[in-house]
């Protein structure tokens, strides 16, 4: 993966050298991008979730606001960065959606479900107002950053007994669980703000397997002849 998006950077580079007329000759032109393995590593199971879940119990803020975290993460896929830039004109409750600030800085209407709008209004109702412009609040009455919000994950991780695989790997656990159930690639490229369709690819590929047996235990050719 990191070999190809240093490809990508590279071909991107050049491509703007030829364009500013400091080369004369491209020479990525002449090398074949990649292969990207179609295997996902590092998501998080529904019973681990679900522990995971369980350790951000309680009424406390803190709990309320970690419980909230997860299940948006979950939800949506968002980067860390993402999240935690959150701002309280970024969220609308009634609409069920949070505008995100992604990588250069496009912006990007992500949908939310019920849990996670649910979760997200107890967190604000009971949210110290120290910082009133930003969602995520940390237990120092500062607003929440990116190394704050590992932490705090990675705590709840801890005490559910689950291994802390990263945040990025919601953003993996988001996109396998979307395209199992369902979801098209157009759609998932669109919420989770991928400029490129071969990061779609890449999950549509590594989840063809699964898909298809579901397919065929529905479209069976066999078991359609009702043999009795």
């Amino acid at each position: 993966m990191r070999v190809n998006q240093r490809y990508r950077s590279l071909k991107r580079f050049y491509r703007w050298l030829l364009e500013e007329g400091e080369i004369s000759e491209n020479p990525m032109m002449r090398l074949r991008p990649p292969r990207v393995p179609s295997q996902i590593k590092e998501h998080y199971g529904t019973e681990a979730l679900r522990r995971v879940l369980k350790a951000c119990g309680g009424g406390s803020w803190a709990a309320l606001r970690d419980r909230a975290a997860v299940l948006i993460l979950l939800d949506t896929g968002v980067r860390a960065s993402e999240l935690t830039g959150l701002r309280m004109d970024d969220v609308s409750l009634e609409e069920q959606s949070l505008k995100v600030t992604g990588k250069g800085s496009r912006q990007r209407l992500v949908p939310i479900g019920n849990a996670p709008a649910l979760a997200l209004d107890r967190y604000l109702r009971k949210r110290p107002v120290t910082y009133a412009d930003c969602v995520w609040v940390s237990t120092r009455r500062e607003a929440w950053t990116n190394n704050g919000l590992r932490m705090c994950l990675k705590r709840r991780f801890r005490d559910a007994g689950v291994p802390f695989r990263g945040v990025h790997a919601f953003r993996r656990t988001f996109a396998i669980a979307y395209l199992e159930a369902g979801g098209s690639a157009e759609d998932l490229q669109e919420i989770a703000g991928w400029q490129s369709i071969q990061m779609v690819q890449l999950y549509t590929k590594a989840t063809a397997a699964a898909r298809a047996r579901r397919a065929h235990r529905k479209l069976s050719p066999a078991d359609r002849l009702s043999l009795g």
